[in-house]
């Protein structure tokens, strides 16, 4: 890990909480509010800060129980994005398969949604054999994705686009494992131009099928703006999750957002799923 600070950055949980909500996979947080989705569910779950549900919106017809993985949506981000001025939360599909290249559109002020597509399905991008989306954050008016890497195409990418032109794709070093860590959730820090991102170990192949759930990690790239020019771009810090709180220990963390900034100090919320269907959410300091 690279840091130029006298003290270590470091993790600190405050608490932890198990949802009644299925395979939590994105979050966002907005106006006193966390905005949170799963990748097989078919509704938006809102919280406060405290986890106290608030409300529901559903975007998909009701069902039974978890969404088949053939024909779930597989939202894996979400990110903040503003239209004629407005605020809407996008949610986007990992476009690992044919029916997940959907973005879900919400207004924040009316909770109305609409569904598009950012690419066309079987859109591909350069350097990347096995499209596995699995963040996305705004950086001014540049939307930056990252495809997740697994035991078989083991590189990571974070890939920019602003919109209408070509996509350009770099890779995302990270320190080397024995069991490959994949970027699971980015998220932009404007006012300390600072990219955070969450990985986790998960032993598979490819970007389909679910394998053995290994640890979890926290990453940032310090001054991201003048860095998205680089040809490569690598973690200025990487800190394993289970080295600061035992509650980490085999929880794939999926995502994340910021709700303060005070000085060196963030408070984060994360989620997790690990497969099973159940998710759970820990609120965090992160000290850098």
């Amino acid at each position: 890990m690279i840091n130029s600070c006298n003290h270590k950055p470091s993790v600190k949980l405050l608490t932890t909480q198990s949802l009644s909500f299925s395979s939590a996979s994105a979050i966002e947080f907005y106006k006193d509010k966390l905005y949170i989705f799963g990748d097989d569910a078919t509704y938006l779950l809102i919280l406060s800060p405290e986890y106290k549900v608030l409300d529901t919106v559903h975007y998909l017809p009701k069902a039974n129980g978890r969404l088949p993985k053939e024909s779930k949506p597989d939202i894996e981000s979400a990110m903040i994005m503003t239209k004629d001025g407005l605020p809407v939360l996008a949610s986007v599909g990992s476009m690992s398969d044919t029916l997940r290249w959907n973005v879900i559109k919400l207004s924040l002020d009316s909770l109305s949604f609409t569904t598009i597509e950012f690419f066309k399905k079987g859109t591909s991008f350069p350097s990347i054999k096995e499209i596995n989306i699995e963040g996305s954050c705004m950086v001014g008016n540049t939307i930056v994705f990252s495809n997740r890497a697994n035991l078989k195409n083991q590189m990571n990418y974070l890939l920019f686009w602003n919109g209408k032109d070509a996509v350009t794709t770099k890779k995302m070093a990270l320190p080397k494992d024995e069991k490959l860590p994949g970027i699971s959730g980015l998220y932009y820090v404007k006012e300390k131009d600072l990219l955070l991102f969450t990985a986790s170990e998960e032993a598979t192949t490819n970007a389909i099928e679910d394998g053995e759930i290994g640890e979890s990690y926290i990453g940032w790239i310090t001054n991201f703006l003048q860095k998205m020019n680089a040809q490569q771009l690598s973690a200025d810090g990487f800190l394993k999750l289970l080295d600061f709180d035992n509650a980490f220990s085999k929880e794939k963390i999926e995502s994340l957002c910021v709700e303060r900034v005070q000085g060196n100090n963030l408070l984060l919320h994360l989620v997790a799923d690990n497969d099973d269907g159940q998710s759970r959410i820990f609120k965090v300091e992160l000290r850098l």
